[in-house]
Order: C-alpha cells, then structure tokens, then sequence
C-alpha cells in the first residue's frame, strides 16, 4: 500500500445506457470500456446521446418546478399594525444603529415600512448594506425603504405598498419575489413611476436561506447602497 488514494471516476447513471455498456459503469471505471470490447468512437457518441436525452429531461424537469412553484400557495400572513388595506406595518422602532466597520460617516435615517410576511429577509437584506444606518420614525428619516412580497398580484400589491409613501420622502421599494429559482425572471414586475421612489428586485426563499446567491440581489444591494449613500455626511473627527 503506498497510502495514496486511488483515482475513482465518478459513477455514472446507466438508465439510457444500452447493455453493452451497463456492466462496465456499474464497475465505475471508465478505463474498462475498451476491454469491454466497444470500440471507443462508439462509447464517445452513446454518452453524448445520454447527455443530450439528461439535458433535455433536466428542462422538462425544471418547467414542472416551475409550474408548482407558481401553484404554490404562499406562506401566511404575519400580524400588521398599520396599513391593515395594504397589509404593511411599521416595525417597532429601536432606534438601533446598524454600524460597520471602519466607517467614517455618520448612519443615515431610515425608516422600514414592510407590507406583508418578509420572514426576517428585509432586516438580512439592510444588515448587507455597507452604509451605516439608523431606524427612525417615518417623519424623522431621510429615506424609506418599502419591502413588498409579492405572490400572484404583483401589480396590486405594489400599488397598495407605494401608496403607503409619503410624497415628501425619498423611498426604495424592495420588491421580493417568493422562489427558490435564482433563475427566475422578473418580467411582468414594472418599475414605479414616481419620482421620488426607485425599484429594485430580490428572490427569497425560506427553504433556501432568505435571500438567494443571484445577480439580482447582489444588483439590488449595490442599488441601495448607493442611494443611502447620498445622504451619508462625513464625521468631523475621523
């Protein structure tokens, strides 16, 4: 024994295999395939027949996923206790600062106003903000940033949230989209028409960690980073 582990190709699934070849990945070592006595031209052409049969299973597969996903009823409502027509509330306030590291300027007043059941990804979501902030009352802050779960009445329920917002404030509104698909197309979503508000998209899943490892949500928080940033003001002592 030299102490080395040994290569082991990885195994492969015979299901669209013809016999022939069965036996030999069943041993899961693909170096058999000539002793097997199948010339080699001929395994090369079978596995790219079985790729091409997966692949287009995998995409029959993933429109299923789809389909249920969209059927999927969503999770229930949480208690509001504001904006009970729109189903929004404004959490209880902490006057807490969301600090970071090295910072250098003073946080900026935010003030959250959530319309419907985010299970906790909107304060994930602001803790992943590189701008340090405080939440404070809606009168007392600087920008607004309206979390709105959207399940099948993508066009209502923003409607309901937008109309939530003070027309003197700067708001963001955080459109989250339920799904475990990071894939998953935004289309159908139109962006506000007021001009003191901006839009941005994430994908959420409670089976999946909140918030998902997708180009939208990494758009996203960069989108608000740098709209929290115009109104960050330098310390005077640093």
């Amino acid at each position: 024994m030299s102490g080395k582990t040994a290569f082991k190709e990885p195994p492969v699934c015979s299901d669209f295999l013809p016999e022939t070849l069965k036996d030999v990945f069943s041993r899961e070592n693909v170096k058999n395939l000539p002793v097997a006595g199948v010339p080699l031209e001929n395994c090369l052409r079978i596995l790219r027949d079985a790729e091409t049969h997966l692949a287009s299973s995998l995409d029959s597969v993933r429109q299923h996923v789809k389909l249920l996903e969209s059927l999927q009823p969503p999770p229930p409502e949480g208690p509001s206790t504001d904006g009970a027509a729109a189903g929004c509330s404004h959490p209880r306030i902490k006057d807490e600062t969301r600090p970071h590291l090295n910072s250098t300027s003073s946080p900026v007043k935010i003030h959250l106003l959530v319309c419907g059941n985010t299970m906790g990804v909107h304060n994930d979501l602001v803790r992943r903000v590189g701008v340090p902030t405080l939440e404070v009352g809606v009168e007392e802050c600087q920008i607004i940033l309206v979390f709105c779960p959207v399940w099948s009445r993508a066009g209502t329920d923003i409607d309901a949230a937008l109309s939530k917002v003070p027309g003197n404030k700067d708001a963001i509104l955080v459109v989250m989209h339920y799904t475990y698909n990071p894939q998953q197309g935004l289309t159908g979503t139109r962006p506000t028409s007021q001009a003191n508000i901006r839009a941005v998209h994430i994908l959420f899943h409670d089976l999946h960690g909140g918030l998902l490892n997708c180009e939208p949500n990494r758009q996203a928080v960069a989108v608000i980073e740098a709209a929290l940033k115009k109104y960050t003001v330098p310390n005077r002592f640093t």
